[in-house]
């Protein structure tokens, strides 16, 4: 197959064409929000920092508005340096635009041991690396422009942006993996030792394992890895490589990643699972971007959480849940309402497109609508940490996103998780294992239960022992995390790193 391009060569001379004198920081992200939350918030921490440094973002045309966002909020900051970033848009197609167009939205993974069989062979690869060599090879040669344009002196990617991280090992970049998972995604290997402790994607398994457990996470490992080898879509995606000249394996299967490759995650050891951290890995606590307070960003949504202790329901996954499951999550906060609790419900729900949803939902929470004691809103003109954190919040409803997790630990409030895609199911199996929330929906996942999420919303909210526990627990690992913000904590470790002398060096061209 021809993708359009020769094999690289080896230039002896540095093919550079730097726009600017001023010293620039590239940020490389795959543009949906779950990915690129992380490297916002850090990259504002330099925008309103006494630095030298120009700040570029680089990624999908989707994040360009989010960039302004983020300049608005650094111009209206009180810091006397406050920057902009500029956006630079990469060729090509956001992993979500190319899950779209390739129909890969349309089979969500199931959970347990065959299911997990049948996802291996036929979901995985895609889940993990939708695009196509020629779509990889396009945003490959689009981010090795970029570069070598800016010639920055340090490069921040997002590890799961497998084309950029390729460029900046193709071209032997300065850069540093600002990433969102936590440390099993990193340091877990294909070795029996790591399959006897940790569950495989989609299993389910609980932690720690039972022996019958352990074989059949045994099983699945080698299954697993047995898949990708023969994976038609990854072999394809690696002679594009290969044809470009890029060496060496997928830069998303992340136990393969290099030790010489800094790495920066949000993780903190309390709100992971036990797990030896390698050196060159660094761990900060929650990454989260800037927030104000609830009084200041909605005075009257303050006065209302501020009558009752409230229940946040945040739903707005990567994919939209379908009307059936819209009705299940209303079955189970009218479970809990009609309980004789002195509580209320804020429910951020994007999409209701199909006029029988809608009245079914007014029919089962109309009245505590009504009443006031549940609201429905589209979106927030704020971040939700200023909800987590406004001291009103005493459980969230949430699918399992890295950054959903990490701010609620952030918060110390208990969590409820309803995963729907593949890492997700990692996020609900740690809120059980550190016992800071529930799994709310282990025996209907990915799908969701009304009894079932009913149930677990009561285990959180009813004045039992197992709640105060819950509670606690979520106050004691909060406890734990650095008194800093996970933000200046990555901030200040690049700053380190830009400390440390370091030369542009001669770069491949496209030949």
């Amino acid at each position: 197959m021809s993708y359009g391009y020769r094999y690289g060569s080896i230039d002896t001379t540095t093919a550079i064409n730097i726009r600017s004198s001023t010293p620039c920081i590239l940020f490389l992200t795959n543009s949906e929000r779950e990915h690129s939350s992380v490297i916002l918030a850090v990259a504002h921490e330099f925008l309103i920092g006494n630095t030298p440094y120009k700040i570029h973002i680089g990624s999908f045309g989707p994040l360009k508005r989010h960039v302004s966002e983020l300049n608005y909020y650094a111009a209206a900051s009180e810091s006397p340096f406050a920057t902009e970033a500029a956006f630079e848009e990469i060729p090509g197609m956001s992993m979500k635009h190319v899950r779209m167009r390739d129909g890969q939205f349309d089979d969500i993974p199931q959970i347990g041991f065959f299911a997990a069989l049948r996802n291996y062979r036929s979901d995985l690869a895609l889940g993990l690396m939708p695009w196509t060599g020629r779509d990889y090879i396009e945003i490959f040669n689009g981010v090795v422009d970029l570069v070598k344009s800016l010639g920055p002196v340090l490069i921040v990617v997002d590890p799961l942006f497998a084309p950029a991280v390729d460029v900046c090992r193709y071209l032997r970049w300065r850069h540093v993996l600002l990433g969102k998972g936590g440390v099993k995604d990193y340091v877990v290997k294909w070795k029996l030792s790591d399959l006897m402790k940790y569950p495989m994607i989609c299993s389910g398994f609980k932690m720690p394992m039972s022996i019958w457990d352990k074989l059949r996470n045994l099983f699945l490992g080698f299954r697993f890895k047995h898949e990708l080898d023969k994976c038609e879509s990854l072999k394809e995606l690696n002679e594009a490589r290969e044809a470009r000249g890029i060496e060496g394996p997928l830069p998303f299967m992340s136990h393969e990643a290099k030790k010489s490759s800094r790495v920066i995650i949000p993780s903190w050891p309390e709100t992971d699972f036990p797990l030896i951290v390698p050196e060159h890995m660094t761990l900060c606590g929650p990454i989260l971007r800037r927030y104000r307070p609830m009084v200041k960003e909605d005075p009257e949504l303050e006065h209302w959480l501020s009558k009752r202790p409230t229940v946040l329901v945040l739903m707005d996954a990567r994919f939209t849940y379908e009307g059936k499951q819209q009705i299940e999550i209303a079955k189970a906060l009218s479970m809990l309402l009609e309980q004789e609790l002195n509580i209320q419900v804020l429910w951020k729900l994007k999409h209701v497109d199909d006029p029988a949803v809608t009245r079914e939902i007014v029919k089962l929470l109309g009245v505590y609508i009504h009443g006031k004691r549940m609201r429905i809103m589209k979106h927030f003109v704020f971040e939700t940490m200023s909800l987590l954190m406004s001291g009103h919040i005493s459980c969230v409803v949430n699918y399992g996103g890295a950054n959903a997790f990490h701010e609620a630990v952030r918060a110390e409030v208990p969590q409820i998780v309803l995963p729907v895609w593949f890492d997700a199911y990692d996020f609900a199996a740690r809120v059980e294992y550190l016992g800071i929330g529930i799994w709310g929906s282990r025996r209907s996942a990915p799908g969701v239960s009304g009894e079932e999420l009913g149930n677990a919303l009561l285990r959180v909210m009813a004045d039992t022992d197992e709640s105060y526990a819950m509670r606690m627990r979520a106050m004691q690992v909060s406890g734990q995390l650095p008194f800093k913000d996970g933000r200046v904590v990555a901030y200040e470790k690049l700053l380190e790193v830009l400390s440390q002398p370091w030369a542009p060096p001669h770069t491949r061209i496209r030949g």
